[in-house]
């Protein structure tokens, strides 16, 4: 199988990459630092030390902020830090990567997946452990890591029935993947049998909860965050609706949804954070709200007119402060590629609103069964709910409670998978290292 992907299956999808750069700016920039790499890691040199040494992979930020919150509670756990290799695949993610590992180690791109780097990465780190986020097994790292007898542990791990790895050819590859992990910390128990489906051994699935929950309870519990930002500026009386992670289609509906709701002369407005936070998009939002008879402006601005109606958030890592300002909020995604992350509106006991394309997030679909979300099907379903939480504020407070609710009923995942870890693996993180990375 290991011959297969690298003669075969990586190859053909290196091609697909390539052709999909030439379309895809974000991809492109992705593909060329993950390029130049290799160069930085040969020059690496770790010092020697008692720590253990854990690799960290995380695709993109919100795998990333995952990983960040497990490693709290294991460096609790253990009682001693680590030293951390982080690596990433999307350039959005590298600085708090970057962040993460400052002090304790080095952070960079994933390489491309040869078999030439990966032996690269594994002889000059020395990694006692492989701790890989959500989903994002590559090849090339398993088989290297299970060639050295190096323990690896999928985090996270959020799977449905129908993924695509179920699927012929796919799962020729990803069931040899699967079995080659030494354990996999699942968010549910429907996540954990789905693992068991796709090739992992059962005695190594443990579902410990999602720590993405705690690390959104730890950010809405932290107080004064808006005084060294630019936040303190929705406190003006406004009732705000906080929309994030925004596509083109989002923005259009949410501003003519508003209009016919009237929300303007009622006193509501919009921040609005787009999931590409860049100067075109800012200006492609204004263009938009102009056209919809909508005054907007900037969260970095001076001041905010008294006749703004859409605030545009253009500044990175507020958006889950932002969502304490709202009464509501407003996940886009769910009319394009599928509805972004709802655990840091939910944690603020703000009512929730998404599209249809919801069902890849275990987190929203049980949002809705408990009443903790609503989901609409287009401009006039959006503007319906939209009215109605204008006139009745006692609505969206419920269900803003219900959304904590499920908050707290489903904090300490982080605890319980750092557990788990130290349970499984105590050579790695309750005694010294001492000789690093078997070969």
């Amino acid at each position: 199988m290991e011959g297969f992907y690298r003669f075969l299956a990586r190859p053909a999808m290196e091609s697909l990459a390539r052709l999909g750069s030439c379309f895809h700016k974000e991809l492109r920039v992705a593909m060329q630092a993950r390029r130049n790499s290799p160069a930085r890691f040969s020059a690496l040199n770790f010092p020697d030390s008692d720590s253990s040494r854990l690799w960290v992979h995380a695709p993109s930020l919100g795998e990333l902020y995952l990983m960040e919150q497990v490693l709290i509670e294991l460096e609790k756990a253990a009682g001693r830090p680590f030293s951390l290799l982080v690596t990433v695949t999307s350039p959005s993610a590298i600085d708090a990567a970057r962040n993460l590992a400052t002090g304790t180690g080095m952070a960079d791109f994933l390489p491309p997946d040869s078999k030439k780097n990966m032996e690269l990465i594994f002889s000059m780190f020395l990694p006692d452990i492989v701790l890989i986020s959500q989903y994002d097994l590559w090849p090339g790292m398993i088989f290297e890591a299970a060639r050295r007898s190096v323990p690896m542990a999928l985090i996270g791990a959020v799977v449905r029935r129908s993924t695509m790895k179920r699927r012929f050819p796919a799962r020729m590859l990803y069931s040899r993947l699967y079995a080659l992990l030494s354990l996999a910390t699942a968010t549910s128990e429907r996540s954990a049998s789905n693992l068991v489906h796709l090739g992992i051994r059962k005695d190594a699935v443990e579902a410990t909860g999602d720590p993405r929950v705690d690390r959104a309870a730890r950010l809405a519990g932290e107080p004064g965050a808006d005084r060294a930002s630019n936040l303190s500026k929705l406190d003006e009386g406004m009732k705000w609706i906080v929309a994030g992670s925004t596509y083109p289609k989002d923005e259009q509906m949410l501003f003519k949804a508003f209009t016919q709701a009237k929300l303007g002369s009622l006193g509501f407005g919009l921040v609005v954070a787009p999931h590409d936070l860049n100067d075109s998009r800012l200006e492609e939002i204004e263009e938009s709200a102009k056209r919809s008879g909508l005054k907007s402006g900037r969260m970095s601005s001076p001041i905010i007119g008294d006749d703004t109606r859409v605030v545009l958030l253009d500044e990175f890592g507020l958006l889950a402060h932002a969502y304490g300002k709202g009464v509501m909020a407003y996940l886009g995604g769910g009319f394009n590629k599928g509805v972004h992350n709802v655990l840091e509106a939910a944690a603020h006991g703000v009512a929730i609103v998404f599209g249809p394309k919801h069902e890849g997030a275990e987190e929203a679909v049980e949002l809705l069964s408990i009443g903790g979300a609503v989901c609409v099907s287009g401009t006039k379903d959006l503007s319906q709910v939209l009215s109605k939480a204008a006139h009745r504020p006692d609505w969206i407070e419920a269900i803003g409670l219900k959304a904590r609710e499920y908050i707290d009923m489903n904090k300490g995942a982080s605890k319980r998978t750092a557990l788990e870890l130290v349970k499984r693996f105590p050579q790695v993180f309750l005694s010294k290292a001492g000789d690093h990375g078997v070969t």
